[in-house]
This record gives C-alpha cells, sequence and structure tokens, in this order.
C-alpha cells in the first residue's frame, strides 16, 4: 500500500493539489467548521463498495479519514479493484493534518479541484 505523511504533502504542494481527495469518514465525523476535508468528495467506508465507481480512473487518490485506519482499509480496497499505482493513504489522517500550520487547509486545495468535482 502506498502512504503519504503530511509533511511529503507539504515538501510537495504543487505535485498534490490536483488529486482527488476523498474522505472515508462518516458524515457525523465531519466538522461543520475548520474541516480540512470539507472540499474533499465524500464516500463512508461503509458505502465505499457500493460506490467506487464513482471515481475517476485517470487521477491520483489520496483517501484520509480521522486518523488513518480506515483510510488504510479504502486503500487496500481500491488498489484490490484495479488502482494500484493511482491511490494513496494519508497516514494519520485529519489529525495529522490538523496537528500542521494552517497554511495546509489552503495549500491542499486547488481551483482545478474544485472545478472537476
Amino acid at each position: 500500500m502506498k502512504n503519504i505523511t503530511v509533511e511529503e504533502l507539504m515538501a510537495r504542494q504543487e505535485q498534490f493539489r490536483e488529486w482527488l481527495w476523498l474522505d472515508v469518514r462518516e458524515t457525523f465525523e465531519r466538522i461543520s467548521e475548520g474541516d480540512p476535508l470539507a472540499e474533499a468528495l465524500h464516500i463512508p467506508l461503509g458505502e465505499l463498495g457500493q460506490r467506487y465507481l464513482e471515481l475517476p480512473r485517470d487521477r491520483n487518490i489520496i483517501v484520509c479519514c480521522q486518523s488513518g485506519k480506515r483510510a488504510a482499509a479504502a486503500t487496500w480496497y481500491l488498489q484490490r479493484q484495479g488502482r494500484l499505482d493511482k491511490v494513496y493513504c494519508l497516514q494519520g489522517g485529519v489529525e495529522a493534518l490538523l496537528s500542521v500550520p494552517e497554511q495546509v487547509e489552503d495549500s491542499i486545495w486547488s481551483e482545478a479541484y474544485h472545478e472537476e468535482f
């Protein structure tokens, strides 16, 4: 399984801005204000088996959850569905994103992301 850390994400921001962010948390876990994954595509882990075909095959995907455990399971599942080279698990999840300076929230979203999804 391919993993990515918040540190790697920050070091190579330009590369990761164009990637699709997939939030596999449950709806009740999403924070109303200040959620760093507010702009991510939201498919709870329990629905991924029925909805994974919604994900574009031609884009790299960063899978996120609260702490990284469900994201790891989702990444493994998506890789088993033939997306071996395009799916990455964000280690530490939202907790890791919230532990770094506020520049993360602004840096991970791009205009291209908003236009495509």
